[in-house]
């Protein structure tokens, strides 16, 4: 079962891949999202299921993937990136 579902999220990444490397907004889109629910996801895990039971290790993890995916939100979220995205048809 783990590996349909890491199979499933690893073709959607591909595709969501190929679209970023071909400037399709959709993706770029689908990126913002993608990553905004991933800091959602590290808020979420260090404040309510954690309860400050994690290693300081685990924590430097987490807090190091929600810096990338702010980067990467903040990098799509601006005004060249997406009018480079708008216009490459």
């Amino acid at each position: 079962m783990f590996v349909f579902v890491f199979s499933v999220f690893g073709v959607i990444y591909m595709v969501l891949s190929i679209g970023l490397f071909m400037l399709k907004n959709w993706a770029r889109v689908l990126s913002i999202i993608f990553f905004s629910l991933a800091m959602a996801e590290n808020i979420f895990s260090q404040l309510f299921i954690a309860k400050g039971q994690v290693s300081s290790i685990e924590f430097m993890g987490s807090l190091f993937r929600f810096i990338i995916s702010a980067i990467v939100v903040f990098f799509l979220l601006k005004k060249k990136v997406k009018l480079a995205f708008i216009t490459a048809r």
